[in-house]
């Protein structure tokens, strides 16, 4: 999948064999009720590149795992991920990575559910030896170290 320039909403459901969002915010988001986007699993990294928020609103249960190599490869120049999700059901998980919490921010933030935007606070985890954070919607199930 190649979404090419401009701001996209790209449904998936984690089995693509390649999605790049191209130019502006492009935001990956379960196509599917109850989705596990495993991309810790993925033996060949890279397939997710140009994406700047995982959205896991509205859809039922879903999660997503990943490891700082997946933060990365996924906006490389940039190297923040922004997760989003529906509070106290989805959740998110990146263990044995090295991340450590600095601080919360807020942001606002497209939220493809609802189409409209939204002021939402993040925790921000950051990693010491890469320039890369990973911010999670704060009201998600969150397991990141």
């Amino acid at each position: 999948i190649s979404a090419g320039n401009g701001n996209d909403v790209i449904r998936v459901h984690g089995n693509e064999f390649g999605v790049n969002g191209g130019g502006g915010v492009d935001m990956l988001t379960p196509d599917t009720n109850n989705l596990s986007l495993n991309f810790d699993a993925l033996v060949n990294k890279n397939l997710y590149a140009n994406i700047e928020q995982i959205q896991l609103d509205g859809f039922g249960t879903n999660s997503v795992q990943l490891d700082l190599r997946d933060v990365l490869d996924m906006n490389g120049i940039q190297s923040e991920l922004l997760i989003t999700g529906d509070n106290g059901v989805d959740s998110v998980l990146s263990t044995g990575q090295g991340w450590s919490l600095s601080r919360t921010t807020v942001r606002n933030v497209f939220i493809d559910s609802t189409s409209s935007s939204a002021n939402l606070t993040f925790n921000v985890y950051s990693h010491a030896g890469m320039h890369g954070s990973l911010l999670v919607e704060q009201d998600l199930a969150q397991t990141i170290s």
